[in-house]
């Protein structure tokens, strides 16, 4: 596909949800402050409508729902997730482009648990078992 230049996906990550925080931000920063003082990495940030959810490393999921259930709050991990980074120089650039690389790895079969883009790239969560199929497709639309 014009405009990617290259696909890898990384393999052990972990989504943690945490739910029931109802409206009020001050819970929110609660539980995020949870997460800090558990000195974890919360990537791929994603906030809604009373709940977070965020990615850790696989070996790291059990000591995130256990600090936050301890702190009161209700959390749950889903593991096997994989993050895939498409590289592209000018992914801002390009119309259409992200919405293209999304279709593509919704075809393959994968489910998107969040996106973030970068200006050279898009990151995309999905589940591992997914992910190989995923790469391979996007790979196949780059020829």
């Amino acid at each position: 596909m014009r405009g990617i230049s290259a696909v890898d996906a990384q393999k052990g990550f972990s989504l943690i949800v945490v739910r029931g925080l109802g409206d009020d931000r001050e819970r929110l920063s609660d539980a995020l402050e949870v997460v800090k003082e558990a000195r974890l990495s919360a990537d791929f940030l994603k906030l809604g409508k009373a709940q977070f959810s965020f990615l850790v490393k696989e070996e790291d999921q059990q000591a995130a729902v256990d600090a936050l259930v301890g702190a009161g709050f209700e959390a749950s991990h889903h593991r096997s997730k994989a993050v895939i980074k498409v590289s592209s120089p000018n992914v801002r650039d390009e119309s259409g482009l992200m919405a293209r690389i999304c279709e593509i790895v919704l075809a393959s079969g994968a489910t998107i648990y969040n996106i973030g883009d970068m200006h050279d790239g898009v990151q995309v969560v999905v589940q591992s078992e997914k992910s190989e199929a995923t790469c391979e497709a996007l790979w196949g639309h780059m020829l």
